[in-house]
Order: C-alpha cells, then structure tokens, then sequence
C-alpha cells in the first residue's frame, strides 16, 4: 500500500483501543484472534500482524484469556467452525 494509506490504517487500527473496553468488563472474556489474512487483505499483512500482536498486549494487560487459531484468517467461523466452537465451548465449561 501507499505510505498515505498505511498511514491511515495504522492511525484508525490504534484508535481500536480495546485495552478500556477489556478492563471495564466484568464477566470472563475471550478472544480469539486469527493467524492468517485473507487475500483481500495480503497487501496490509504487516500491519494486521501488528495489530494482532498490540491487541493481543492489550488482552494480557487486561487479564483477558486470548488464543490465535492456527490456520484461521478473519472467517474462521466459516473455516473452522468445530474448532472454533470447541474453543469457546471449553471456554464456557471454565466458568
């Protein structure tokens, strides 16, 4: 991508401050996040990869539970729908 246009993903990809909305919540939280981009998204794959590891960082400092789901890009529901259920199913019995 352009250096404008990296410039304006990665100024709205920080804007995505999840770290408040992570420490505000009460309840158990898990996030699953994917390991992969989509083709749409190759172009940008460093960036998501950085975003990925910032909110990740967030989520620990928040004592949010995170797993990166091997071979899954943003449709994981769609490519792997038993294992993504399976995830949050164990999750569930946790609490």
């Amino acid at each position: 991508p352009s250096a404008g246009t990296a410039a304006e993903m990665r100024t709205l990809m920080k804007g995505l401050d999840l770290g408040k909305v992570y420490a505000a919540t009460r309840c158990p939280q898990l996030v699953v996040l994917p390991t992969r981009d989509t083709p749409v998204t190759e172009q940008f794959a460093g960036l998501y990869a950085a975003h990925r590891r910032y909110v990740v960082a967030q989520a620990k400092a928040s004592g949010v539970r995170y797993l990166q789901l091997e071979d899954a890009s943003h449709h994981m529901v769609i490519e792997q729908p038993d294992v993504l259920a399976s995830v949050i199913g164990d999750f569930l019995a946790d609490r």
